[in-house]
């Protein structure tokens, strides 16, 4: 079988913008511009357009000539993370009857079980993205995107979950097991971007949806990665939750943003960030609460004869404090052991400088001979002796 003028929906619109989700919001009971139909409005004007992919002339060349089924098929697959929907295909001349001798030919394999009308191409493995992929096209005709955790996971600050999560602008959510779908009236355009050839809730709009359904402590160590990667910024967070007003999730993440501000933080917290922070940097991780030189320190790495002290407003404010703190400082400097001091203010808005701070100073230690024997990790006091 042979398919000619092919004008094939997919998940590569490449000059389409995200203004479809603005569209799709208009009406439950319109069909929007959903997010695997390159064509600007319904299959029934493709005839009359170029649709919008990445190389549109060298398809629209090439189909015009005449091209195998099984090509076809490859094209589309090659660019939908190697997954193709029963509806694509159907749209693109192939027939229900080929469709069905490829998947008995073991050309069309199932994507997940119980996943009807989505097929892997050639091969019996997903690959990377293709049940997110597959679950995008489940959704069909409506404005959809991937969410939660797992828009967490391809911006990088989270791990793959179980499933995939997804946000779809009106209509009836499709029931598919591993399929967690959160049906909303609007998705606006500039919380949705396309990444890595799929449509994706922007990191900020991630935070939002996550805000709704993860710990608070999940939260924040998503939120510090994020911030160390560069993809999101509190102005950019702050703008969706102006637009959030009473939504889900937007009240404990303004908490969230405004402890951090305050300082009000307990130091657990603080360590626990300081120390995740580090142990993804590849540093080693300091000792917490050990004593050194007869003192409690928050942190500290007795190998490299360095303490790590957090200053908080709350704490640390009063001229007392202050002095106190230069004190303890010069002890242990006159003992030969540096202080190295974070804030949380630090810690939240600029991680990546403390990290770099932390690795530096490690290093300092190196160099000069601090290094003592023994597993840091270990350690839990430290003498007059030492």
């Amino acid at each position: 079988m042979r398919v000619t003028a092919v004008h094939e929906p997919s998940t590569t619109a490449g000059s389409e913008d995200a203004a479809r989700f603005d569209d799709a919001g208009a009406s439950d009971d319109a069909t929007p511009r959903q997010l695997h139909d390159a064509t600007p409005r319904h299959h029934h004007d493709a005839a009359s357009r170029h649709h919008h992919d990445a190389t549109p002339r060298q398809h629209h060349d090439a189909a015009s000539r005449g091209t195998t089924t099984d090509a076809v098929i490859a094209d589309l697959a090659a660019r939908q993370h190697g997954v193709v929907a029963r509806w694509q295909m159907l749209e693109l001349g192939i027939g229900a009857g080929e469709i069905a001798r490829r998947r008995r030919g073991s050309r069309l394999h199932p994507v997940r079980p119980g996943w009807r009308g989505v097929y892997l191409v050639g091969h019996a493995v997903a690959p990377e993205l293709a049940l997110e992929t597959a679950a995008l096209l489940l959704t069909r005709r409506r404005a959809s995107a991937l969410a939660r955790w797992s828009a967490a996971a391809v911006h990088g600050f989270a791990d793959p979950p179980a499933g995939v999560d997804l946000l779809q602008v009106g209509g009836n959510a499709p029931v598919v097991d591993g399929v967690r779908t959160s049906v909303v009236t609007e998705l606006p355009g500039w919380q949705v971007a396309r990444h890595r050839g799929l449509w994706v809730t922007t990191p900020a709009r991630t935070f939002l949806d996550l805000s709704a359904v993860a710990r608070v402590g999940d939260v924040e160590r998503c939120l510090d990665r994020a911030r160390i990667a560069g993809v999101v910024t509190d102005v950019q967070i702050e703008a969706v939750l102006a637009w959030a007003g009473a939504r889900r999730g937007a009240r404990p993440l303004r908490d969230l943003l405004r402890n951090e501000r305050d300082g009000g933080y307990a130091r657990s917290r603080a360590e626990r960030r300081l120390r995740t922070l580090l142990t993804e940097a590849g540093l080693p991780t300091p000792v917490r609460n050990g004593m050194v030189l007869g003192r409690e320190r928050d942190l500290a790495w007795p190998a490299a004869r360095t303490v790590v002290e957090f200053d908080g407003r709350r704490y640390h404010a009063t001229p007392q404090q202050w002095e106190r703190d230069r004190d303890r400082d010069g002890e242990l400097l006159a003992r030969g052991w540096r202080t190295f001091r974070v804030t949380w203010t630090m810690l939240c808005h600029r991680p990546h400088e403390v990290v770099a701070r932390a690795a530096a100073v490690l290093a300092l230690a190196e160099r000069d001979g601090a290094w003592a024997s023994g597993d840091p990790v270990h350690v839990s006091r430290v003498d007059d002796a030492s």
